[in-house]
């Protein structure tokens, strides 16, 4: 019984691919991570600028993506559209300081959701619940 629970958890972490975390707040990273823990992802990849997300996107595609817009290194979040394959995966892009431009920035790209800080469970989850009906791969 227990060896047919962990493959059943072992397949359900191979659905979700793991998450790529990049975030320059070092607070912010846990309580993403927390809540990214409690919807089941196990492996998850925490780096603080896209420079250093490279590697990772280029290994493999994570199964989500939650990106800050604005990080201190001066890039962007917005610049991570620009790796190839990027719309493999579920990219929410997170901001502090929400406004129209910085939506509309993202706004029709597929696979793309938008989330003001504080991120909290049930907003991700419901965020993360929408990605997945209008998935396009």
């Amino acid at each position: 019984m227990e060896n047919q629970e962990t493959s059943q958890q072992t397949n359900q972490e191979l659905a979700l691919g793991y998450c790529l975390i990049i975030e320059d707040n070092i607070i912010d990273q846990a309580k993403i991570r927390l809540i990214m823990s409690d919807l089941g992802y196990s492996t998850i990849i925490t780096v603080d600028s896209l420079k250093s997300s490279a590697y990772f996107l280029k290994k493999m595609a994570p199964g989500v993506i939650i990106i800050s817009f604005h990080l201190k290194d001066g890039t962007n979040g917005v610049d991570i559209l620009n790796f190839p394959g990027i719309y493999q995966s579920k990219l929410i892009f997170v901001t502090d300081n929400p406004n129209e431009g910085l939506y509309e920035s993202v706004q029709g790209k597929p696979n793309v959701g938008f989330l003001t800080k504080p991120l909290c469970l049930f907003v991700t989850k419901s965020t993360l619940d929408l990605l997945d009906l209008m998935v396009v791969t």
